[in-house]
């Protein structure tokens, strides 16, 4: 974090779930992000490693627009 200069704290946890966040914004499946992870089933990614934020949206608005 140094090197980088970011100054705030960042903990192993955060850092654990962007790489999840990370591998699901790239339609990598859950069966994979749990292996990555460590994790045995896809339970505690689908609980806990869930996708938090939406995706791109912008076919959605489009789509909304042009009808």
């Amino acid at each position: 974090m140094a090197d980088t200069g970011i100054d705030k704290l960042i903990t192993w946890s955060c850092a654990r779930l962007s790489f999840s966040i990370l591998l699901q914004d790239n339609n990598v499946d859950d069966a994979t992000v749990a292996y990555l992870m460590g994790h045995t089933t896809t339970d505690q990614v689908r609980k806990t490693y869930k996708r938090h934020r939406p995706k791109d949206q912008t076919v959605t608005i489009n789509h909304l627009v042009l009808n």
